[in-house]
């Protein structure tokens, strides 16, 4: 059964933990070396959120209050209320369904060119002739071409022409080995950068960052991560101060988003998701990448990121489509200290991330929940229990 972590008795508050019960980890990566096949095997979609789990909070009180002139005598009033998060997305599952039971989605991919989970994976190199297996990049929900699309491969082309092969240089990744580029230890010195960057010995230094930027414009998201996530346009003022804080307790090295250099050169400490979109439309300006029109369906603005659930009004529970869905009437401004930072980067306007709602514990109990899909109806595996 799922663990339940006590909190203060007093309030009879807890936890159900949503670790499977089964124990097998799927976050690790799969078992040998950087050159096994096992290795070779993983997949790059990522970890899928068993809907048969969900995370809540129940609090429970009790009181027998001294009622005077009572004709009943004591009294005992009990109340008890739950809080679960919503409103969020952390990706697709593979699966358009989810059974009752299962460990993992259905077999029929959300998406045509979605890569195929690594569990599911036969053993063996992954066959050649199987369209999931190729590296590809889905751009938008239903997409079914890819980054294979003759028209966005030719937009990329164009780029790569202006990179003469002298300016090619494995060098601009070799800092990936650099001790002092360490990935995993906490520490101060380390850059935790994994994007191309101009190391001593480049004959043309110029030609790394311009490949660092193309980079940058690969990796901003599309419509595909817009759909599927809920983004964070400023990790670094929201969350990266916060994290580092902790980076001790932690254990490991607090990073921010792709193109941060802990470093700091040339200003990237603060780079977040913001910066990746407005890098990929400064680049694509100044070398003919197409980020509009050569289907490649990246996101313009951070408004885009703004499709989190926001009420009408605080006694209005609607979400507000017409005013706040992917509008910002406000932004925070770049030059904003770190302590006025929002959720979103938004002032007025829409927001990202998830919502705490109450939830009534009949719902949690329900054995009619439709969390697995269209036609799939089930109860949870970690119902409410021991509670009152």
């Amino acid at each position: 059964p799922p663990e339940i972590l006590s909190a203060d008795p007093g309030l009879g508050a807890f936890i159900h933990s949503v670790a499977d019960p089964a124990g097998t980890d799927f976050i690790t990566e799969p078992a040998g070396g950087a050159s096994s096949q096992a290795q070779l095997m993983a997949a790059s979609l990522g970890l899928e959120k068993n809907p048969w789990y969900v995370p809540y909070v129940g609090v429970h009180a009790e009181t027998t209050p001294k009622i005077p002139f009572s004709p009943f005598g004591s009294v005992t009033l009990k109340a008890t209320a739950y809080a679960k998060a919503f409103g969020g997305s952390i990706g697709p599952w593979y699966g358009n369904t989810w059974p009752v039971g299962s460990r993992t989605s259905g077999s029929s991919p959300t998406d045509p060119t979605v890569s195929v989970p690594r569990s599911t994976n036969p053993p063996g190199l992954p066959p050649t002739t199987v369209p999931q297996y190729w590296p590809d990049n889905i751009r938008y929900v239903g997409d079914s071409v890819g980054t294979q699309s003759n028209l966005n491969m030719f937009s990329y082309a164009n780029v790569f022409k202006q990179f003469q092969p002298q300016t090619m240089s494995l060098l601009f990744w070799s800092h990936l080995n650099d001790p002092t580029n360490d990935f995993d230890t906490p520490g101060a010195g380390y850059s935790g950068d994994a994007l191309a960057w101009t190391n001593v010995g480049v004959k043309n230094p110029d030609a790394a960052q311009r490949m660092r930027h193309l980079e940058n414009a690969v990796i901003a998201p599309d419509q595909w991560d817009v759909a599927y996530y809920s983004i964070e346009p400023d990790f670094y003022r929201n969350y990266f101060f916060r994290l580092k804080a902790r980076e001790a307790q932690l254990k490991f090295l607090v990073r921010g988003d792709l193109g941060q250099r802990l470093t700091d050169e040339n200003g990237l400490l603060n780079y977040s998701i913001k910066e990746q979109i407005k890098g990929a439309q400064d680049f694509a300006a100044a070398n003919g990448l197409d980020v509009r029109n050569a289907l490649s369906y990246y996101a313009q603005s951070i408004k885009e990121m703004l499709t989190s659930y926001k009420s009408m009004a605080p006694d209005n529970p609607v979400i507000d489509i017409a005013n706040n869905f992917g509008q910002c009437a406000k932004q925070v401004a770049d030059s904003a200290p770190v302590n006025q930072a929002t959720n979103g980067d938004c002032i007025a306007g829409g927001r990202t991330g998830y919502s705490v709602k109450l939830v009534d514990g009949d719902f949690l109990g329900s054995s009619n929940l439709p969390l697995g899909g269209k036609g799939v109806n089930g109860s949870l595996a970690n119902p409410p229990q021991n509670f009152p």
